[in-house]
């Protein structure tokens, strides 16, 4: 390695803490000093801040003691020594790769070819945005060809304006643009401007059946039971699929029919579906209660208690005749899946009367019938007009829930014969999956005989 250059002609003097370093025989101006170097004198060292002259230098205050006539020595490290020829370096670089043709000469996007004043013998030129490449050889530019990477389009677009090295997908293969010039509406395989990178295989040969999975967990349940005519028919709605002992099903267009021959009326009876092949083909009605599965792969479908290959879709009560009836009054027709509410309506009574004083009497006459899942929600009302025909007392009216008082109110005509307004209203869960009603009952609480004459009516919202 080289050594550190220095100076040290001649003598100096400092005093203690002075800034002015004095010279004796020295020539400190001619370059031998600059800004930036270090002046020693013994074991000390100070920064030199200014030249003034031949004979003395600017250092911070000196903390080596006075001196008089010592020898010294300046180590020439200033950065002003160096800024220079650290420039000239990189120029001589510079100018040593231009002179090895290792610089390019770049063709703007507005040009067609390089500028013909331009360039050496042997050297390149290059176009970036298209990846033309040119060569200086004998005083004229001449093309060598386009050097792009690939630029990956996906699917080919009749549309896309295609450019050098876009590749494209079609049938299976792969294919390069290879004209200079961008175009589209130029489908493969055409040679002017595609090239085949990659070409479609053979199809293989069908490897063997795997085995059957685990039922999928898509949607089920899309059905609906409903009376159609005379029978109660599983309906396909929004879809077709049912899960039955573990399998997901479908239920045919027609849908699948039960009529009620053989059942008994006054019944209330669950409708499960059961399966062949993928495909539900029966209802069954039952008086055995539902469970939920928790048999592997059947697990959370509601059954026929014990037997996973009956699901649950509805159920029903029957009638005299018997029959299925799902009526204003009489709503027995419930399915399990895509429940609505179902309004239901009691008749008018116009006929029941009341005396008594204390307890409620039920009547009969206007009951709103229908069949409920345990944990639909059953919103119940009485509306209609109460007098007292012999008497100004008050008449009362309770509505009752399978046969059981659940709330009731007082109305007080202001004469014998006069009118009022009687309405109610009270929400509860059925409780219970199976037949339910809503009814009403009277009585006179300030003497006389309570009347629905008038007109009083049982009414409820299922679901």
């Amino acid at each position: 390695m080289t050594a550190l250059s220095s100076y040290s002609t001649g003598t100096v003097s400092v005093s203690a803490g002075g800034t002015t370093a004095t010279g004796s025989g020295t020539i400190w101006n001619d370059g031998s000093v600059k800004p930036g170097d270090i002046l020693q004198i013994g074991n000390f060292q100070s920064v030199i801040t200014d030249v003034t002259d031949a004979t003395h230098l600017v250092i911070p205050p000196w903390g080596g003691g006075a001196v008089s006539g010592a020898a010294y020595k300046i180590w020439q490290v200033s950065p002003q020594r160096f800024a220079g020829s650290e420039a000239m370096s990189t120029v001589g670089k510079l100018v040593t790769a231009l002179n090895a043709r290792e610089i390019p000469v770049v063709v703007g996007d507005d040009e067609t070819v390089p500028d013909p004043s331009l360039g050496e013998e042997d050297q390149t030129a290059i176009q970036p945005s298209t990846g033309k490449v040119w060569v200086m050889s004998g005083g004229v530019w001449t093309f060598l060809g386009i050097y792009k990477g690939f630029n990956f389009t996906g699917a080919y677009d009749n549309a896309t304006v295609y450019s050098y090295g876009d590749v494209m997908t079609d049938a299976g293969s792969s294919y390069i643009w290879i004209n200079a010039t961008p175009g589209s509406g130029q489908a493969a395989p055409n040679t002017t401007y595609w090239q085949l990178l990659a070409s479609k295989g053979d199809t293989g040969t069908t490897g063997s059946t795997g085995a059957t999975g685990a039922a999928g967990a898509g949607a089920t349940g899309q059905c609906k039971l409903v009376k159609s005519g005379s029978n109660v028919v599983l309906q396909q709605f929004n879809g077709k699929a049912i899960r039955i002992n573990g399998q997901v099903c479908s239920v045919p267009n027609a849908g699948v029919s039960l009529a009620p021959t053989g059942l008994t009326p006054g019944t209330t009876y669950f409708i499960y579906a059961t399966q062949s092949g993928g495909v539900v083909n029966a209802l069954e009605a039952s008086t055995t209660a539902h469970a939920t599965s928790t048999t592997s792969g059947n697990e959370g479908t509601e059954i026929k208690s014990g037997d996973d290959a009956r699901s649950l879709v509805g159920q029903v009560r029957v009638i005299t005749g018997p029959a299925f009836a799902d009526t204003a009054s009489q709503r027995f027709v419930a399915s399990w899946f895509n429940r609505g509410r179902r309004d239901v309506t009691g008749a008018v009574d116009g006929v029941s009367t009341d005396t008594g004083t204390s307890n409620y009497t039920e009547k009969a006459v206007s009951k709103a019938e229908f069949v409920a899942w345990a944990d639909e929600v059953v919103d119940a009302k009485i509306t209609g007009t109460l007098t007292n025909y012999t008497s100004t007392g008050a008449c009362g009216f309770a509505m009752f829930f399978d046969g059981v008082v659940g709330d009731n109110w007082d109305v007080n005509p202001t004469g014998a014969t006069l009118r009022i307004p009687a309405s109610g209203m009270m929400n509860q869960k059925a409780g219970a999956d199976g037949y339910h009603y809503v009814s009403f009952g009277l009585r006179a609480i300030g003497g006389g005989t309570a009347s629905a004459v008038y007109g009083l009516r049982a009414l409820a919202t299922v679901g």
